[in-house]
């Protein structure tokens, strides 16, 4: 089993790896890509899943990216049409409009699956 934690990404563009390790090893974490899960380029937005290691000898955290290819059925808007329907299901409160305005908004999603072993 697994937790999923994702960041619906309205603007900007999908950022290169090696940016963020790099960000993330400034900031006191040291992260590195996992060769046995992954081996994608570092140095554009193209990649699409990648492991990522937080910590020698533990599972890694596999990153995935769902962009808006146009596609009504493809998986970010599956994922998006799930999400409002969760909103409906909501109490209602003037805020709902505003997170389901940012979901139909969304370009991509960069999904975070952790383990849990």
């Amino acid at each position: 089993m697994a937790y999923y934690v994702r960041a619906f990404c309205t603007q900007g563009e999908i950022p290169p790896l090696r940016p963020v390790l790099a960000f993330s090893a400034e900031h006191g974490a040291r992260l590195y890509i996992d060769p046995e899960v992954s081996n994608p380029g570092l140095d554009d937005g193209n990649w699409e899943q990648v492991g990522i290691v937080y910590k020698d000898h533990k599972a890694s955290i596999l990153l995935e990216v769902n962009r808006d290819d146009g596609n009504d059925e493809s998986p970010l808007r599956e994922d998006i049409e799930e999400f409002i329907e969760f909103l409906e299901d909501a109490p209602k409160h003037r805020n709902q409009r505003r997170v389901e305005k940012n979901l139909r908004n969304t370009r991509f999603i960069v999904a975070a699956q952790l383990p849990t072993s």
